[in-house]
């Protein structure tokens, strides 16, 4: 019988706790059975009697009981066990109850109902069966006993045993078992639909937790921002990617407005999609908490539900900065290539006819007779065909830039003997200081050509003293970093304290023929950007209004075989791993360097 219910019962979780309102349930109505006893047993003219305290006492002992049992089963078996065994003990105090009440006439034998209907909620209909059954037996064979005397009568009744005919009793047995049977098949049914209604609501919901779960799932996973506001644009949404691109987490943003988060940004609100699945794009440029200029893509779309209609605004947003970069590169380079055609064909044009006058003026000059003012043209005119032929060098050497001859390179000697020439230039008030971060043989790098490095560190570096007319360090550091992909690069930095760049003139501060100088030429960094890219890297550029400008040069690291000692020249070494450094002399052409100079 108890297996056969296991199957049709609930789970063991709701299963005790049926059982514990079961039992405070008995609690409660034994509380009120001794207090209704009590009042009655009080009034004077009442026949005092110990059955019902008798009765109440043994329905809390069997509680205790009951409650300790409970606590100490684990096993689904052991609970349904514990359930019919407290339904049929439950059954017993009925019983007792009906026989010390008056039997046939007792006013408690609706207890067998309540029963009936306790077993239908816990054990469903097997146990609501086997209930109504039970009582139906132990009901009748008590008005029996008592009708044939089997059983004294110990309350008064109105319908003593003597005066009662056995239809009578029939009738009322039969009635009864009529009423415990139909309790029990109603009872039933309406606890089997509950809870098959139960388990379809568990199920449902186990189905739409797990569909919440895959949406966030998707909405976490997406590589673009998402967020979601009402219809006056307060943002009640916003996905891990939102937060990457902002910077701001989940709580600080909702219940933010979408205007404030992004200021420019035109908020379409409901009234403005005049049909469903229109998209609204654009791009705007936003800045971070630390003022960096970020590329946003926008696409606003209606949310909709079926019944309301539109109810708020779906917003992705992309950052594309980066793209906007490569985008950059690109046509910088078509631009470059155009260049490179034209100043090639300028420059072979030009160096000819130049060549044919230098050296004409050169025949003129040496003729005797020549002083005073014509000797001073002549001077002028041979100094600035070498100045044309210098710029000519450069056309030529940014339109048709050697292939770099790629061989390890002692970085830090290359920036030394570059350092030791400019600082022989007139420029007071000028510093320059070189440090290395790196550890032991460190700063050499493999697959970079000595002669273009050279190149790209003197136009860096003479580019940062000359925007220091007032005088000012220049800072130039060796490190090691690794990009967002793991690539290790190695950065050469040079950080002056001159007057910055204008944040218009950014943009175009590669470009060829561009220059904020009035003598400048526009070549000395397209052309050091050119080389850099040839070796696989590229020059950036951050600077602040009126503090000063870094350029960094980002070249892809290449372990060498063997330490910069190990090298040809063994031009550089390195003690207790710091940043103190001896450069070989002769190359300097000077005593050894502590690393700092003067450029005045």
């Amino acid at each position: 019988m108890v297996s056969g219910a296991v199957q049709g019962s609930r789970p063991a979780r709701d299963l005790r706790s049926s059982l514990r309102i079961l039992v405070a349930l008995r609690v409660v109505i034994a509380t009120t059975l001794l207090g209704a006893s009590v009042f009655v047993q009080l009034r004077p003219d009442t026949y005092v009697s110990r059955f019902p305290f008798t009765l109440i006492g043994s329905i809390y002992a069997a509680t205790i009981i009951y409650a300790l049992t409970l606590a100490a089963i684990r096993s689904t078996r052991g609970l349904v066990a514990l359930a019919y065994a407290q339904i049929f003990g439950d059954l017993g105090f009925v019983t007792l109850a009906v026989f010390g009440t008056g039997g046939i006439d007792s006013p408690f034998s609706f207890l067998y109902i309540i029963s009936v209907i306790t077993a239908a909620m816990i054990l469903y209909r097997p146990g609501a069966i086997i209930t109504a059954a039970i009582s139906s037996v132990l009901y009748g064979s008590l008005l029996v006993a008592l009708y044939t005397g089997t059983l004294p009568q110990v309350a008064v009744s109105l319908y003593p045993s003597s005066t009662v005919s056995v239809r009578y009793v029939v009738l009322h047995v039969f009635l009864n078992t009529s009423a415990f049977f139909l309790v029990a098949y109603l009872s039933a049914h309406l606890s089997e639909q509950l809870r098959e209604k139960h388990q379809e609501l568990e199920a449902r919901t186990v189905d739409l937790l797990s569909l919440q779960e895959f949406n966030r799932s998707i909405l976490e996973c997406m590589s673009s921002g998402l967020l979601t506001t009402n219809m006056t644009g307060v943002i009640t949404s916003f996905n891990r990617a939102a937060e990457r691109i902002t910077g701001l987490r989940r709580a600080q943003a909702v219940g933010q407005s979408i205007t404030e988060l992004f200021p420019g940004l035109v908020f379409q609100t409901a009234g403005i999609f005049a049909e469903k699945g229109s998209v609204f794009r654009g791009e705007l440029t936003w800045h971070d908490r630390a003022g960096t200029a970020v590329y946003l893509g926008f696409s606003l779309s209606p949310m909709t539900e079926p019944r309301e209609g539109i109810c708020g605004v779906i917003v992705t947003f992309q950052d594309l900065t980066e793209l906007k970069r490569l985008e950059s590169e690109a046509r910088r380079a078509d631009r470059l290539e155009a260049i490179a055609k034209l100043s090639a064909g300028i420059a072979h044009e030009i160096r000819n006819p130049l060549a044919s006058m230098s050296g004409a003026i050169q025949v003129l000059r040496r003729e005797e007779g020549l002083v005073g003012l014509n000797k001073q043209l002549m001077d002028i005119v041979l100094r600035e065909c070498d100045r044309l032929n210098t710029l000519i060098t450069d056309f030529l050497t940014f339109a048709r830039p050697k292939p770099p001859r790629l061989q390890p390179t002692d970085l830090w000697r290359v920036l030394s003997e570059t350092l030791t020439l400019l600082r022989t230039g007139d420029r007071p008030g000028c510093t320059m200081e070189l440090r290395s971060a790196a550890s032991d043989g460190a700063h050499w790098i493999e697959n970079v050509d000595p002669e273009q490095a050279r190149q790209v560190f003197w136009n860096l570096a003479l580019n940062g003293l000359e925007a220091m007319p007032n005088g000012g360090a220049l800072s130039i550091a060796l490190d090691r970093r690794r990009d967002d992909s793991g690539k290790l690069l190695t950065v050469v930095s040079f950080a002056d304290q001159g007057c910055g760049v204008a944040p218009e003139a950014m943009a175009n501060i590669f470009e060829p023929f561009f220059s904020t100088k009035s003598a400048g030429s526009g070549l000395g960094l397209a052309i050091a950007n050119r080389i850099a890219v040839a070796h696989g890297g590229w020059i950036s550029v951050e600077s602040t209004s009126g503090e000063g400008t870094v350029f960094a040069v980002h070249l892809p690291h290449v372990e060498s075989a063997g330490k910069a000692g190990d090298a040809p020249g063994d031009h550089g070494r390195v003690r207790d791993g710091a940043a103190e450094r001896r450069v070989d002399a002769t190359a300097a052409g000077q005593s050894p360097l502590d690393g700092s100079w003067n450029a005045g």
